[in-house]
């Protein structure tokens, strides 16, 4: 596993950073050890509240925003839902497509030793023109800069060449989706661009946030309840057991033995 992720991280140049707190890290872990791994749990935390990723952010911010309709909504940040509309076609990167705007991902293709795939992201492109959402009480006009598409749906045109995956995701003409994005008035005309302040603006299909609002408590509880069954299963592999005159003995010293760097070292701490 730890070769496996520096193997990723050189090949992945913006990881490198991340290669560099691991080994800064990992010395700091096992001498604080079991106090240290609070930390580990704290940067994760931090990293995702200070650096959260466009879908996490869309996600969280459609569960907790009112719906609102075209025609009476507040300007500002807002979630409205409807159906697209194309004013000026983009053509897509395969097949040459019109379509409203598009996703294109450019991934290198790795294989391990007994044939499985895996890859790494080489470049991601996402242009959009201007369109327009109605929902059925009116129609507002869309921007198409800073967009980000969540979830879309893969194009079949998308392939395999040359230890590359190239793959099209497509926003088109009369699409249910939910977008996120600020309300603002523009020569008497309302129009929903991004919203620099919160640095959110971005669409998803109805039907994918309606599943995963749907499944949003099984993954919860599913992942709750798989740390702690992993965290037991390493916790009783990890023990001293012995038995003697019929009694079980139960020692976890060697549980932070195993981590205690300064005791491997013969370290006066």
């Amino acid at each position: 596993m730890i070769i496996g992720g520096i193997y990723k991280s050189i090949r992945k140049k913006e990881s490198l950073l991340h290669l560099l707190l691991f080994f800064l890290g990992l010395p700091i872990l096992m001498l604080t050890w079991p106090w240290g791994i609070g930390l580990l749990f704290a940067y994760g935390v931090l990293m995702a509240i200070i650096k959260p990723s466009d879908k996490s952010t869309f996600y969280e911010l459609q569960r907790a925003l009112p719906t609102s309709k075209i025609r009476s909504m507040a300007m500002g940040l807002v979630e409205v839902t409807g159906k697209t509309s194309m004013l000026e076609p983009v053509i897509s990167r395969i097949k040459k497509e019109p379509c409203i705007g598009y996703l294109y991902k450019i991934d290198s293709i790795s294989r391990d030793k007994d044939g499985k795939k895996s890859y790494n992201n080489i470049s991601t492109e996402t242009v959009c023109n201007d369109f327009l959402l109605n929902d059925g009480t009116a129609s507002a006009v869309v921007s198409g800069t800073d967009i980000s598409f969540v979830d879309l749906p893969e194009s079949p045109h998308s392939y395999e060449s040359n230890s590359r995956r190239y793959q099209l995701f497509l926003l088109v003409e009369n699409m249910s989706v939910l977008l996120i994005g600020k309300a603002v008035n523009k020569n008497q005309k309302v129009r929903i661009e991004k919203d620099k302040g919160k640095d959110i603006f971005a669409l998803s299909l109805r039907e994918k946030v309606y599943r995963y609002n749907l499944y949003r408590p099984l993954r919860k509880s599913l992942i709750r309840h798989l740390i702690m069954l992993l965290a037991l299963i390493t916790l009783i592999f990890m023990m001293d057991l012995k038995i003697e005159d019929g009694t079980l003995y139960i020692s976890i010293s060697s549980v932070y033995e195993s981590f205690n760097l300064s005791e491997i070292f013969n370290f006066n701490l």
